[in-house]
């Protein structure tokens, strides 16, 4: 199943601890016939509606539902609450499947439940009491453990409106994606069998800005599908206009170019950085080859491997850094200054 992972060393172990029966009150409450809407299954997932964008000394209400069914309330649910600065509750939903609870510092909420586990949520952003307009970036970090084949579906809103962002993508071995929500915000990825496990979306954008998301995780079995007949041979013409537009040169070029990766420490901001460009499969030193930064601005830096493979450059902006090396194609071209 999945989960949004929010830091609790509990929330998304492959081994989950289920805490069933946790509704109501035992002093209080009499025996009688089971409400469906605290009858659960092992099928079962929960779907939290919250708002977006909280305002100063606002409450915040958690709306707790069954994914497949949102007509039907999910009463006493044990839900965590995690925020900024270390901040943790745990409350359990009300015979409305309500929660609420008022954010003590300016931030994103993170929602999550032992059982059943949430396929959709929402990360809230609170604004506080004081303004923050002179930040030049703003981002949103979603760690999520996936261990299932499934379809995420992410919703960037910035301001409270459904806006496009850069993403981020970081995967468990480390390597990353960068690319863009759409222009309503909607960025879709399949995650397939060999990519199961921690992966962090960054969404990030530049200016004063409040960032917050919806989340949602639906499980497949989506499997690819072999090529048609009619399709073969669209695939052989295409490939004969390729060969004929670039020539033969520029293919076998694309075939056999030498793949390479960055070696590097956390970037560090307004500091020169050192950079390490080594070979995939040998990691050998990729020496004396042109580099190219793009920093986040567009600005574009030019520089040269030493004999060991390194090369400098002073991270000037907070943001996605690009990285481009003459005849060496980069496993992630993505470098990340916080």
């Amino acid at each position: 199943m999945c989960c949004v992972d929010n830091g609790d060393p509990h929330a998304c172990s492959e081994t989950r601890t289920f805490l069933i029966g946790k509704g109501g009150n035992d002093n209080n409450e009499t025996k009688k016939q089971p409400d469906k809407n605290k009858t659960l299954s092992f099928n079962d997932t929960l779907r939290i509606d919250a708002p977006l964008v909280v305002d100063c000394n606002e409450t915040i209400q958690l709306n707790v539902t069954h994914a497949n069914d949102p007509r039907r309330k999910a009463v006493g649910i044990l839900i965590k609450i995690k925020g900024p600065g270390g901040f943790y509750i745990e409350r359990i939903t009300d015979s409305e499947g309500h929660v609420y609870f008022k954010p003590p510092k300016r931030g994103h909420y993170y929602y999550d439940s032992y059982f059943p586990p949430i396929s959709q949520t929402t990360i809230t952003f609170y604004r506080g009491c004081e303004s923050n307009a002179s930040a030049q970036m703003c981002q949103l970090k979603i760690p999520m453990y996936i261990s299932q084949p499934s379809l995420v579906i992410i919703t960037s809103f910035v301001n409270g409106t459904p806006k496009k962002t850069s993403l981020l993508v970081q995967f468990w071995n480390n390597s990353i994606l960068v690319t863009n929500t759409s222009n309503i915000g909607r960025y879709e990825r399949y995650i397939s069998s060999e990519l199961l496990g921690k992966i962090t979306f960054t969404l990030v954008h530049y200016g004063p800005c409040e960032l917050s998301a919806k989340i949602s995780l639906q499980p497949t079995t989506r499997e690819a599908k072999e090529p048609s007949f009619a399709q073969f041979w669209w695939i052989i013409l295409l490939l004969a206009l390729i060969i004929l537009s670039f020539g033969v040169r520029k293919i076998l070029f694309a075939i056999f170019v030498k793949r390479g990766k960055l070696i590097y420490d956390k970037i560090k901001f307004k500091k020169v950085n050192k950079v390490k460009v080594v070979f995939s499969d040998n990691n050998q030193p990729v020496s004396n080859r042109n580099v190219t930064v793009i920093y986040p601005s567009g600005f574009e830096f030019i520089t040269t491997t030493n004999e060991k493979g390194i090369f400098s450059f002073k991270a000037k902006d907070k943001g996605i850094y690009k990285v481009k090396v003459d005849g060496v194609k980069l496993e992630s071209s993505a470098i990340f200054c916080e």
